[in-house]
């Protein structure tokens, strides 16, 4: 069985990457409805207990952890807002993502140093929903455990981590503004030496 180069691995699984990124900010929105719900009927037997809005020796969380249940449940549905409004503090605020909503790769009839590149954006932008998903999580389970000793850093650098890779093009434009060097995914033709597919 003959192993494909990077490239013509990275072209191939176009087809998979849009996928994967619609199905993780489904599994996102499908988790913050639940926080939601979940959130909301914690309030309720929290409020109805008769403890003064406290339920000692039990497992429900404080009004406070009810509270941020929700706010994580909401924060969860609307992933891609969230990233947006994020991308205006560290990157440029998706003035090179133009459209976060649109991850169809280049088609067949393309360069193929065009198909590279929209390989490797997606292949980011996958990482990032990724590292997003997983913020998400790290945060319930700081919410409901209370033994989250070191969880905010690590929460922030995925939460981080999935801004400057899903706003790759963001970043490389902003690297290159910042450091006078041209760092960009145009690049990638001159690396591949031409448009040719192998």
């Amino acid at each position: 069985m003959e192993i494909p180069s990077l490239d013509t691995a990275l072209v191939r699984l176009t087809d998979v990457f849009p996928y994967y990124i619609e199905f993780i900010l489904g599994l996102m929105a499908l988790m913050g409805l639940f926080f939601i719900v979940y959130g909301g009927v914690s309030a309720w037997r929290t409020a109805t207990v008769g403890g003064r809005g406290q339920l000692y020796g039990q497992s429900a969380p404080t009004p406070w952890s009810a509270l941020g249940l929700m706010l994580l449940g909401g924060a969860l549905s609307v992933p891609l807002v969230l990233l947006w409004d994020i991308a205006g503090t560290f990157v440029l605020g998706g003035t090179e993502t133009y459209n976060m909503l649109s991850y169809l790769p280049p088609p067949d009839s393309s360069p193929w140093c065009e198909r590279v590149k929209g390989a490797v954006i997606l292949f980011f932008m996958c990482i990032g929903i990724t590292s997003l998903l997983w913020s998400g999580f790290l945060v319930y389970v700081r919410i409901t455990s209370f033994q989250g000793q070191g969880t905010g850093l690590k929460v922030l650098g995925f939460l981080c981590g999935a801004v400057l890779c899903f706003m790759i093009t963001d970043v490389a434009i902003l690297l290159s503004n910042t450091f006078g060097l041209d760092i960009s995914f145009d690049n990638v033709c001159t690396i591949l030496g031409g448009d040719s597919a192998p």
